[in-house]
């Protein structure tokens, strides 16, 4: 076991995993990360990754005085303190549960993961990753983990199998040796590089009017110091202008987060009423483009360069940083000198926090509660497809303005204001309900929901030619309760399939005969025959008469309506 050692910890090695150690105050604590997380599945198996975490973490109760694990979106991380009897015991069950999961515990810790996912999702943050990600990368967050009804014993064992493996973890320690007894034997398999994520075509800088409550500006920049200074400064002067200053926002701040070893993600956010909205919008607007224009002033950088000098020197006995230096190593790249940052972040001046904010505002998505932000040079993203399918239309009941086309190449919604399209070949998930409902995912994003009760003509043939086209990515998902099914417009004149010609003529044949009826009964009345039997028939023919003029007449306007709705459909 052959080791190298820094000022801050000992880098060795431990049963094939790389490992950093080092003496902090306090009791030991450990973590082991893995180079896998949210991110890294695809739509189907979604949820695989957090559903690993809880088969292994299943039985982790050694006596710890604190232990958890958190599935991120590129990693995934095991953390116990205690005393080191408890520390090996949990490192080392939970190193034996990864080799061998406990599957008679896979459906109930399903259950677990759909009750944690129906707390609450991300609001403004989880419209950000699909607004950038689409339906893929990050982007697939926010669905949850909706791939749970997919996964089976063999799909969970593989993927733990081939990501959980020693060539693809790091573990620390807060001790300045190894500890004795441990046992971390893990499958072998090679370290996995963070992908480079496809981002949604859209014009940059983009903004999309999202969930109400604030604004918030997102961007991937290069991992750098002077991309970390401005993400600082960029925090302190929303903080200082928005809250202390305006008392406009509570939070206002803006989050720094290492993608991998070459990529950040940073996001500038700020809260706000619904009456302050724009007053917020433009605040945070402002600080990014006075960034843009190098307008920082040196009480900021002066205040930001003493806190990384902090916490460079405090380096040597945080715990923070062992797992900074673990996740570095996790992520290929070597462990930074905190010295080393320090320094560099001491020679970034306004001119590199410039040169960094037109990074970010080339790159940048905004989500703003209304309004737009054209006066900022940023374009709206694109709500409609570019084009619709071409195939049979089944209109919206009782609202033939709106429309589903199904097609050869996939499924469109059409609507006043233009088309949402899902074509076969981009279809990353296809949802399933019980009770008939499908919901198409593009790989943009877009999304083509299908309630069979709100559509005309829409037959069970139709939805199971659907159903083999997408079996690949079928996400079948568990029943909803009755009330949760949308129920269409009346059904009883909105369908007018074939039988409508065959109604029509009987309608038109049953009219021929009552109404020379009554107009003979009332012929009789007025010649002077006033018997009360005679006048009671009379009425009755006229009463049937106008039932059955009323049922042709609805009969005649919805065949006209679908047919003129199918021709603005199709186009000429």
């Amino acid at each position: 076991m052959s080791s190298t050692s820094t000022p801050s910890h000992i880098a060795t090695a431990v049963d094939g995993i790389p490992t950093l150690h080092g003496a902090r105050p306090g009791p030991l604590t450990a973590g082991l990360l893995f180079r896998v997380g949210r991110a890294d599945e695809p739509l189907v198996a979604a949820g695989v990754t957090h559903l690993v975490e809880h088969l292994a973490l299943h039985g982790r109760d050694v006596g710890a005085l604190d232990h958890n694990g958190t599935t991120n979106d590129t990693f995934t991380a095991f953390q116990v303190t205690g005393s080191e009897r408890a520390v090996v015991a949990y490192l080392n069950g939970l190193c034996a549960a990864l080799r061998a999961l406990p599957l008679e515990r896979l459906e109930a810790e399903k259950d677990v993961l759909r009750t944690e996912r129906a707390q609450g999702g991300g609001g403004a943050v989880d419209i950000q990753r699909t607004e950038r990600y689409g339906a893929q990368g990050p982007g697939i967050v926010p669905y949850g983990e909706v791939g749970l009804g997919r996964i089976d014993a063999a799909a969970v064992s593989e993927w733990a199998r081939t990501r959980f493996t020693r060539g693809n973890a790091v573990l620390w320690l807060t001790s300045d040796r190894i500890p004795a007894g441990l046992d971390m034997r893990l499958p072998d398999g090679p370290r996995i590089p963070v992908p480079e994520w496809q981002e949604a075509e859209r014009p940059h800088p983009a903004y999309v009017v999202g969930a109400p409550g604030g604004v918030l500006l997102d961007a991937v920049l290069p991992r750098s110091a002077a991309s970390s200074m401005f993400s600082r400064v960029a925090g302190r002067m929303l903080f200082r202008e928005l809250r202390e200053e305006a008392g406009l926002s509570y939070t206002a701040a803006s989050d720094y987060q290492p993608i991998d070893g070459a990529r950040a993600h940073v996001t500038l956010q700020a809260d706000a009423l619904p009456e302050r909205h724009e007053a917020v919008t433009h605040g945070v607007i402002d600080v990014l483009l006075r960034l843009r224009a190098g307008d920082v002033e040196d009480r900021d950088l002066d205040a930001v360069r003493a806190t990384v000098a902090e916490i460079a020197a405090l380096a040597a006995t945080d715990v923070g940083f062992l797992f900074t230096s673990a996740f570095d190593q996790l992520m290929g790249e070597p462990v930074e000198d905190p010295a080393t940052f320090a320094a560099e972040s001491l020679e970034i001046g306004a001119t590199e926090i410039a040169e960094v904010a037109e990074l970010f505002y080339a790159d940048a998505i905004a989500q703003i509660p209304e309004g737009d932000l054209e006066w900022a040079g940023f374009t709206a993203a694109p709500r409609w497809s570019a084009s619709a399918v071409d195939g049979e239309v089944f209109p919206v009941r009782g609202q033939p303005q709106y429309a589903l086309k199904i097609g050869e190449e996939g499924a469109s919604l059409h609507t006043p204001e233009g088309d949402v399209t899902v074509r076969y070949a981009d279809c990353v998930g296809y949802l399933t309900l019980p009770d008939g409902a499908r919901t198409l995912i593009g790989r943009d994003g877009f999304r083509v929901v299908i309630e069979p009760t709100q559509y005309a003509d829409l037959d069970v043939s139709t939805l199971s030619t659907l159903d083999e086209r997408l079996s690949d990515v079928t996400i079948p998902l568990p029943a909803r309760p009755p009330e949760e099914i949308p129920v269409g417009a009346s059904m009883r004149w909105s369908g007018y399939g074939p039988w409508a010609g065959v109604l029509g003529a009987l309608l038109a044949l049953m009219l021929t005969v009552a109404f020379p009826f009554a107009l003979g009964l009332s012929d009789s009345v007025a010649s002077g025959n006033h018997d009360g039997a005679l006048i009671r028939l009379t009425a009755a023919g006229w009463t049937l008469v106008a039932v059955l003029a009323a049922l042709a007449t609805l009969l005649f306007v919805g065949v006209f309506r679908r047919r003129r709705a199918t021709a603005a459909i199709d186009g000429p």
